[in-house]
Parts: C-alpha cells; sequence; structure tokens
C-alpha cells in the first residue's frame, strides 16, 4: 500500500524495480559461482594428473645426477 500519499506509488516502482534487478543480480552470482564450482571439480582431475606426470620427471631427474 502507498499509505494513500502522492509519493507512494513512485516509492513503490522504485522498490519494484530495485527488486526486479537485484533477483537478476542475485541470479547472476549464483549462475558465476555454479561455474566456477564446475570448472575446480573437472580441472582437478587434471591437476592430479600433471602432479603425477611431475613427480615422475622429478624421479628422473635424481637419477640423472
Amino acid at each position: 500500500t502507498n499509505g494513500n500519499f502522492a509519493s507512494g506509488s513512485a516509492v513503490l516502482k522504485v522498490h519494484d524495480f530495485w527488486q526486479t534487478h537485484l533477483k537478476t543480480l542475485l541470479d547472476s552470482c549464483a549462475h558465476i559461482s555454479n561455474h566456477l564450482d564446475y570448472t575446480k571439480a573437472l580441472h582437478s582431475k587434471d591437476d592430479v594428473k600433471i602432479g603425477g606426470d611431475l613427480s615422475s620427471i622429478s624421479k628422473l631427474s635424481e637419477y640423472m645426477k
């Protein structure tokens, strides 16, 4: 309700406008967060493989000394 004030309806319009934009912003942040979680999980397997590959190279380097 606008309380029967002339500016009440304008305040409600501003409120609705900002609520819509806030929801859009929160949805976008959630989308980014989900993508980061997915990317982190996807590339964690790569990190394990790279770590194993480097470990083999490290042992070879020790042998060559």
